[in-house]
């Protein structure tokens, strides 16, 4: 896999988690700050959305480390919403 796939990729894991966590923090608390991560998630998942679909994989360029990180917390973002919706 490319490095450009995996990359917004997993930026758009991690915002569809953040809307998760949104989601039900709105439905215990009601609308307040808690609408906070459910805009920001939605955001942050359109927008990598949207560049995976158009952007140019060539033009694009990280460190093998940077791509390990988001990965890690986009795998840590899941689990953490997984943990606080399970438990």
């Amino acid at each position: 896999m490319r490095r450009f796939t995996v990359y917004h990729g997993s930026l758009a894991v991690m915002g569809v988690a953040f809307v998760a966590d949104g989601l039900a923090s709105v439905s215990a608390e009601g609308v307040g700050l808690s609408v906070v991560p459910l805009l920001a998630g939605g955001l942050m998942a359109v927008a990598s959305m949207y560049t995976l679909l158009t952007g140019e994989p060539d033009d694009f360029s990280i460190p093998a480390w940077a791509a390990i990180a988001i990965v890690s917390g986009a795998i840590f973002a899941v689990l953490g919403v997984a943990l606080d919706l399970l438990g």
